[in-house]
């Protein structure tokens, strides 16, 4: 009986055997593209179409590239250029090319988990059907994303809360990790949900967490898209540092989006959380209050906007249920400074739970609520130390 880790090692050894030889094949390659539009009678309609035909060819380390034979058509170009169509789709021939293989730098278990979901009769022949998803390797690579460790731990036993309470299953099994940056931002892929730093740094309490990571997590049951198709060609993602930011964009509809806030409130109901949820609601007014001035933290680079022109789209029940803001009170903490619960060690990009712990309010000048978090060093004189053979005498 094999193991599913036996299983991925054939699949790999295979694929790889098979990109092999894929190099000495010249095939020709038609590519025939239609741009389809909403209607809301029809469902979807085309609106234009796009032709290139072309030459496979994998004779270099860059990967498969296609060579025209004909001049390309419509917004189909060899080299995207920024003054022809600025805001149309470009589509690229050597993108299509990649799409020849998963991953042409090859399809491995280092870079790629591989997690059993059921068998299934592909015409004559039964199979084994695998969920195969990248391991954030890039984000990894470019220092955005933290190396695994107890913070993901919190977060995945707040998950685990949701799922036990609303009697949901979910396969795989839902990981989190956090990203790196200060902006507030909130985003799936695959079956892993990423909050950013800032994010889990500001939120003032588990239910706040708790209403984040149901967001996330509705989008999985509902079945929304959590991989965008654009990144199914190899090449998406080989792209200097400095553009990541820009490629990696991970937003959902607004009809998708309205549709994950109704589910959010049906888990936070049914949760541990459910008596708690004003203080979560709190947390959307603080946001509002501070979308405008703010704009550069609370506008994400990466996932779905919470807010937008000193505007609060979702979830407007949960605020609707909680006080008003009342800055001058004490007892009310609607949000936290950025660096109020996570430690980074620069080293190696770690992060952890702040050690200190919660100091009574004297004044409400030390809210500060998404403010930076001052730096006070504190310094004193070292002490001389004392010689081996002294301290023996």
């Amino acid at each position: 009986m094999l193991t599913i880790e036996e299983v991925a090692e054939r699949i790999t050894r295979a694929e790889a055997a098979l990109t092999s030889r894929m190099r000495a094949y010249r095939p020709l390659v038609e590519v025939y593209i239609q741009n389809l539009a909403t209607d809301e009678r029809l469902g979807t309609v085309p609106t234009g179409d796009e032709y290139f035909i072309g030459q496979f060819d994998w004779t270099d380390s860059q990967g498969p590239k296609l060579l025209a034979l004909s001049p390309p058509k419509g917004s189909l170009r060899q080299k995207a250029s920024v003054f022809s169509h600025p805001f149309s789709a470009q589509y690229l021939p050597d993108g299509f090319a990649a799409t020849s293989v998963p991953d042409w730098r090859l399809l491995d278990r280092q870079r790629y988990a591989f997690t059993y979901v059921k068998r299934e009769f592909l015409g004559e022949a039964r199979c084994l059907v695998l969920d195969v998803r990248p391991k954030l390797d890039r984000l990894s690579k470019s220092g955005l994303l933290a190396p695994a460790g107890g913070v993901d731990s919190v977060l995945e036993t707040v998950v685990n809360n949701l799922e036990v309470t609303n009697n949901l299953t979910v396969e795989p099994t839902v990981r989190c990790r956090v990203l790196l940056t200060s902006p507030l931002e909130s985003f799936t892929i695959g079956h892993t949900i990423v909050l950013s730093r800032g994010l889990v740094d500001v939120l003032p309490d588990e239910a706040s967490l708790a209403m984040m990571l149901a967001h996330e997590l509705s989008h999985m049951v509902l079945g929304h898209q959590l991989i965008d198709t654009k990144f199914a060609f190899a090449d998406r993602l080989m792209v200097p540092d400095g553009d990541l930011l820009q490629t990696l964009q991970f937003r959902h509809t607004p009809r998708e989006e309205s549709a994950a806030d109704a589910k959010v409130l049906e888990l936070l109901k049914n949760s541990p959380y459910k008596d708690k949820l004003s203080d979560a609601g709190l947390f959307l007014r603080a946001i509002a209050a501070n979308a405008k001035q703010l704009s550069n933290l609370i506008r994400p680079h990466m996932g779905d906007h919470i807010a937008d022109s000193g505007q609060v789209p979702r979830l407007g029940e949960l605020m609707q249920q909680a006080p008003a803001l009342a800055p001058e009170r004490l007892d009310q903490i609607a949000a936290l400074p950025l660096g109020a619960r996570l430690v980074v060690n620069p080293w190696n990009g770690r992060v952890d739970l702040a050690p200190a712990e919660a100091v009574a309010l004297h004044s409400a000048r030390e809210k500060v609520p998404f403010a930076v978090t001052p730096l006070m060093p504190y310094i004193k004189y070292a002490e001389p130390s004392t010689p081996a053979s002294a301290a023996a005498r």
